[in-house]
């Protein structure tokens, strides 16, 4: 215990056994205190760092978006009696894209917040992937079909019911879908594939895009993270593979990439079958 005042919290300590005398149960119940301590400390300064690359992630993303839309405002404000009516439509158009950007952004950071927030077993309840999969699927059909893309859900195995929250995995589901039509180009393949292995039920969703680097690989579900194809635009908000990321661990289940550069990538996940 002296060792322990004089030293650093982090340096190592001999590590007790709890036998023999009542010193000797002491240093080994004084030995796992300080690492859990260590451990608490550690996980502090992680989330303490987390919680300021979150704030300068969001203080940057939305700063891009409002210092564009100020900048129109300003411009239809300075010179609305000399613009033409199309100059006009086109400022206000481009305004309320920014907009609605900003709302994007503003709500799946509180979605994601809520997600990692949340410690509490999650209410499940017993449904079929394939038949949530189609639903999904009917939702992004004309947005696919007006972008020249073919989108689809294979057909799955007989018994493809799940244990789950339908509403995050249909989120989950809606998530790579939107990812994949995003980095998909006209006449692209997207599909999403139900498969069960073992006492799992697997979904997948493989699209024909551009791929993924395997530096990009490593980051793609962090927050606000984009592949190097995508940080010269706009696009996305940079939270919808993390959103994903945390609503399957929440089913104490994980998901993946596999991707290759020019020939596309597959997305997958897995969750508890019954």
């Amino acid at each position: 215990m002296a060792q322990f005042e004089l030293a650093e919290l982090s340096a190592p300590h001999p590590a007790g056994v709890a036998v023999g005398d009542e010193v000797q149960r002491l240093q080994a119940s004084f030995t796992r205190l300080a690492q859990r301590l260590r451990q608490q400390l550690a996980e502090l300064e992680r989330t303490d760092r987390l919680r300021r690359e979150l704030v300068a992630s969001v203080s940057h993303d939305l700063r891009t978006p409002l210092t564009h839309l100020q900048g129109y405002l300003e411009t239809l404000q300075l010179k609305d009696d000399s613009l033409q009516p199309a100059e006009r439509a086109g400022y206000l158009r481009i305004a309320v894209d920014y907009c609605d950007r900003l709302a994007r952004l503003i709500d799946d950071l509180f979605e994601l917040a809520k997600l990692e927030a949340l410690r509490a077993p999650i209410k499940t309840e017993r449904f079929s992937v394939v038949e949530l999969a189609r639903d999904v699927v009917d939702k992004f059909q004309l947005t696919a079909q007006q972008r020249g893309i073919h989108l689809s859900v294979a057909d799955g195995p007989r018994s493809c019911d799940v244990e789950a929250n339908p509403g995050l995995i249909e989120r989950t589901l809606e998530n790579l879908i939107a990812n994949a039509l995003q980095h998909t180009e006209s006449g692209g393949l997207i599909d999403v594939v139900p498969q069960r292995r073992s006492q799992a039920v697997h979904i997948e969703v493989r699209g024909t895009g551009r791929g993924i680097t395997e530096a990009d690989q490593k980051h793609v579900f962090d927050r606000f993270f984009r592949t190097s194809g995508d940080r010269k635009s706009d696009s996305g908000t940079g939270l919808g593979l993390a959103i994903a990321k945390r609503a399957v661990e929440l089913h104490q289940g994980s998901i993946s990439v596999r991707s290759v550069p020019g020939q596309g990538s597959v997305f997958g996940f897995g969750v508890a079958a019954r």
